[in-house]
């Protein structure tokens, strides 16, 4: 069973990987959230993921290890929490 997990995962890296590799030369716009408009850091982010994983993805935060999450969840807001459900 080991063995499928690294398989899927495998293809989930694939995915956004492939998927990120399609917008590469996007021009930057402050608030962009797709290829015709171009992209902000989230908005590229949160464009191949649901492009990768055919379902609205809305929210960025960085896995630090040891079971720490740092994100910003509303402007002006910063946290250290544990990760969300089922990351």
């Amino acid at each position: 069973m080991k063995h499928k997990f690294r398989l899927l995962a495998s293809d989930r890296r694939f995915a956004l990987m492939i998927q990120a590799v399609h917008v590469v030369g996007t021009e930057y716009r402050y608030g962009g959230r797709s290829p015709e408009a171009g992209f902000d850091c989230s908005g590229l982010i949160a464009h191949v993921f649901e492009r990768a994983r055919n379902r609205p993805y809305s929210h960025v935060g960085i896995y630090l290890g040891g079971g720490h999450f740092i994100h910003a969840p509303r402007s002006g807001a910063r946290r250290l929490e544990p990760p969300p459900a089922g990351f």
